[in-house]
């Protein structure tokens, strides 16, 4: 069930009947005037009709400052634009404002964040300081509807200083509402919470009503995603009685909307049915068409929980005809999704397989034009089951496996998504401490000066404090960060593979031999148990680093160790092409080492070696014999026998700027994946941690375009037998 999330606040001016009659003759800045205030009064409407204004406004504003005679309205001593030139330019960043708007609803954030850029270079040069606000807070609009959550906390912290220097009360409250949905996108829900309560105190203050009942709304949308659905229908239902105090038909309808969802996500359909209802008839009341396609389509799903599949067609048809109509691409692949699921009900009694597989791959083709990653496996994963349920079996595991990969793609990027998400909290968090650390020095401070020297010195042992703290908070902060890294980098790939034998085996259990069901379940014990070893090695990783790791040295076969993982990957390098061949073993291989942490350093560069060679390339493993012993080395130190391990690959080597940092943490190299493959830049780093750490060493020969070498010595056994 679709349901609408936090609100960013958008100031828009809707009014103006018949404005269309009187744009008819009408020419110059007046004609400028009637344009904007038509592509306003259509933004929530028509979205082509409105930007299709703003454009024509933004063009006629240009050519009028074109045909200008600048020698009758020159500048103004601070180089300020001033006249006629002046309001040319107000006019086109007006025009610039709301076609971004147009842009950021119809999804093209590109266009939208190229108007924004020019319209905030246009306040700079006017000196509008209140204009420069506004754009900065529809960066930080566009920022929230891609997820780039830092930069949009970036523009809105902007905006809000420049409204606070200019006193705009209003306009602070708004972007404090915005600025918790981030933090409420970015799960930190205490921090959202503390920005809506700030803004609902500034509506107070200034007896805007109808700001608190905005604020109230995202207060209880915080109580939803917590989980406190009391809390959050209560506060729903505070809104509602505010609006409708003040008679906002426009808000009134989101606010049923909200409350209607929050039944739907409880599976009380009837209930939100009736909200959706009410909330249509006042869209269509005041002739909010975008609105209306979205709750059709709600209306709809609500229909098709509660049996009642003909209604649900009725309004999946209508809100399909309004979204192409508006030329809304996502919009409209959802109603195509929902109309094809439905279509392919077997006891929907105008079932009809032909119709449901059109729906579904025009909802596909839409989803992938607009790149709606969400949505396309949504669809993938309808497509197999309905080819699954009409027997195409083959056709089914094509759709199956496009959805399983695009699936591990976007957790892929979720997890990634997600530890930034933490550092930018984080981040926050360390500014917000700083700044009242900082405040609460200045304060003692200001107080201790009239006490001169013992003033000084409590200043002075105060900020060595502070320091020692955020040191101390920094290392921390680091040692976090680093470890959520070795987490996704080494138990993702894994885990994912789990994942997708077990959907494998719930899908097509019924058509797998016994055979097969054994050899599947097998796989994933063992995968499991490999990563199982991966956590208890990072755990170890931790203790090494910190001086209180003790592996467990023995002895053993490195060359039946090295079989082992090498034919572990076999498969992996088959899916690129790539031989796994041995050349020059050695028949004396027995060495002294810890046998997890080895067979770590195996795994490791053996994946690196598939990970960076092309389609169709070679990558070559060896044993030399042992090194002869020298007496002592360069320090004193006595030598032992070393058998040494060569990991030869044909990738595009490794630059001498690369090989500088080659086994530092989080390295980021030149060279890529051949295949798609992820990389932190951490799997070489533990490698040498592991390597040292069991007395040997790890090196790499390369030259660029020619392939890289890596070279691993480890400890001989002190005797080793040759076998006939």
């Amino acid at each position: 069930m679709p349901a609408e999330g936090a609100s960013l606040v958008i100031s828009t001016d809707n009014k103006g009947p018949g404005l269309e009659r009187q744009l008819e003759g009408s020419d110059g800045g007046l004609r400028v005037d009637l344009l904007l205030r038509l592509a306003k009064e259509f933004l929530n409407h028509d979205l082509h009709r409105a930007a299709n204004y703003a454009k024509e406004a933004a063009a006629l504003s240009r050519r009028l400052h074109e045909a200008q005679d600048r020698s009758s309205a020159p500048e103004s001593d601070n180089g300020l634009a001033t006249g006629s030139e002046y309001e040319y330019k107000r006019h086109l960043t007006a025009a610039l404002l709301t076609l971004a708007t147009c842009r950021q609803k119809q999804g093209d954030f590109e266009a939208a964040l190229l108007e924004l850029r020019e319209a905030l270079s246009l306040f700079k040069e006017l000196g509008d300081r209140p204009g420069e606000a506004s754009a900065l807070n529809n960066f930080g609009n566009v920022y929230v509807s891609t997820g780039d959550y830092p930069n949009a906390l970036n523009n809105y912290q902007r905006s809000l200083t420049i409204k606070r220097e200019l006193d705009n009360q209003t306009g602070v409250a708004k972007t404090l509402i915005n600025i918790g949905v981030v933090f409420q996108n970015l799960g930190d829900y205490p921090s959202a919470l503390e920005h809506y309560l700030q803004s609902f105190a500034i509506w107070q203050r200034c007896g805007d009503r109808q700001g608190e009942a905005q604020t109230l709304i995202s207060i209880g949308h915080v109580f939803e995603h917590l989980g406190d659905i009391p809390n959050a229908l209560d506060h729903f239902n505070r809104s509602y009685a505010i609006i409708r105090e003040n008679g906002d038909q426009d808000d009134e309808a989101r606010v049923l909307s909200h409350i209607g969802t929050v039944h739907a996500n409880r599976e009380d359909y009837q209930t939100a049915l009736d909200y959706f209802q009410r909330s249509l008839a006042i869209k269509r009341r005041i002739g909010d068409v975008s609105s209306e396609a979205n709750l059709l389509l709600n209306i709809g799903l609500a229909c098709e929980r509660l049996g009642d599949r003909h209604r649900a067609l009725e309004h999946y048809q209508q809100s399909l005809a309004i979204k192409k109509e508006s030329g809304d691409k996502r919009g409209t692949a959802e109603s195509l999704l929902a109309l094809g699921t439905l279509f392919g009900d077997a006891e929907f009694t105008h079932y009809a397989p032909s119709q449901a597989v059109q729906n579904l791959e025009q909802a596909l083709a839409l989803a992938e034009t607009i790149r709606a990653r969400h949505l396309i496996y949504e669809i993938q994963k309808a497509l197999a089951h309905w080819h699954e349920r009409e027997g195409n079996y083959r056709e089914a595991h094509g759709y199956f496996k496009k959805y399983h990969q695009l699936m591990q793609e976007v957790h892929s990027s979720e997890s990634e998504n997600k530890i930034r998400n933490l550092q930018v909290i984080h981040h926050v968090e360390q500014s917000r401490k700083e700044t009242e650390i900082y405040r609460l020095r200045n304060i003692e401070l200001a107080a201790l000066n009239r006490e001169l020297q013992q003033a000084k010195e409590q200043a002075e042992a105060l900020n060595s404090h502070l320091t020692s703290v955020n040191k101390n908070l920094e290392t921390l902060n680091d040692e976090k960060n680093e470890f959520l890294s070795i987490v996704a980098h080494d138990l993702r790939n894994p885990l994912t593979g789990i994942i997708l034998t077990a959907s494998m085996l719930k899908n097509y259990h019924r058509r797998m031999t016994g055979d097969d069901l054994v050899k599947q379940i097998d796989k994933i014990e063992v995968t499991a148990t490999h990563m199982r070893e991966i956590v208890s090695n990072l755990l170890d990783i931790n203790t090494l680093e910190s001086g209180r790791m003790n592996l467990k040295t023995e002895e053993f076969d490195l060359l039946k160790l090295l079989t082992t993982v090498t034919g572990l990957y076999q498969d992996r390098a088959g899916v690129k092409d790539i031989t796994l061949q041995f050349e020059g073993l050695t028949t004396e291989s027995l060495i002294v080492a810890d046998k997890r942490a080895t067979r770590e350093v195996i795994e490791n560069l053996l994946s690196n070696a598939v990970k960076f060679s092309p389609r169709g390339s070679r990558v070559g493993v060896r044993i030399q014999p042992p090194t002869e012993p020298s007496d002592v080395n360069e320090t004193g130190a006595v030598v032992a026998r070393m058998i040494r391990m060569q990991v030869k690959d044909e990738g595009p080597g490794i630059t001498a700027k690369d090989m500088n940092k080659l086994f530092g943490k989080f390295a980021r190299l030149s060279a890529k994946p051949t295949g798609g493959e992820h990389s932190t830049g951490l799997g070489l780093s533990i490698a040498k941690k592991l390597v040292e750490a069991m007395n040997g060493r790890i090196w790499c020969s390369s030259q660029p375009g020619k392939g890289a070498s890596f070279f691993v010595e480890l400890p001989a056994a002190e005797t080793t037998t040759t076998p006939l």
